[in-house]
């Protein structure tokens, strides 16, 4: 998160990701289907391929545990 908040690391839209060749783990974040209203750098306003300056909402989705008895029942 800092390199991003300090521009070091641009988030790409439609999509980013991130690989790591040593380990192979990637990260990857496909905005259209989580935020809206994003706003790109003048190339990817027109193209809508960019670098991602910010966006008007977010759609958060959160995961519960409900492995308890009391949890399933409801």
């Amino acid at each position: 998160m800092p390199d991003i908040e300090s521009r070091v690391t641009n988030l790409t839209y439609p999509a980013w990701i991130d690989f790591d060749p040593d380990t192979f783990d990637s990260i990857d974040i496909v905005f259209p289907g989580a935020i809206g209203g994003a706003h790109l750098d003048p190339e990817g306003e027109e193209t809508g391929v960019g670098v991602l300056y910010g966006f008007n909402a977010i759609s958060l989705n959160y995961f519960l545990d409900s492995t308890s008895q009391e949890d399933v029942i409801r």
